[in-house]
């Protein structure tokens, strides 16, 4: 069993998915602490993804950042 604890870095907020789902892959992103990021919750239809918002305070305010595992093969 792997804890989201084990992959903590200074100055870094980290966001997992599917840590402990057997099957499935783990995706990981870390984020600069001084980004407001935000987490965006989607159905479980696919479950090998991780989006995230991440909102400054610039001109472009907001960014949807998404991690997608494809298998090579294709299954």
């Amino acid at each position: 069993m792997l804890l989201q604890s084990e992959f903590n870095l200074d100055g870094y907020t980290v966001f997992c998915h599917g840590l402990n789902d057997i099957g499935n892959r783990r995706l990981l992103i870390y984020v600069a602490s001084n980004i407001d990021a935000t987490l965006v919750d989607l159905p479980d239809t696919f479950n090998e993804r991780l989006f995230l918002i991440l909102k400054s305070s610039g001109k472009f305010n907001k960014l949807l950042l998404g991690n997608i595992y494809r298998n090579p093969r294709g299954t």
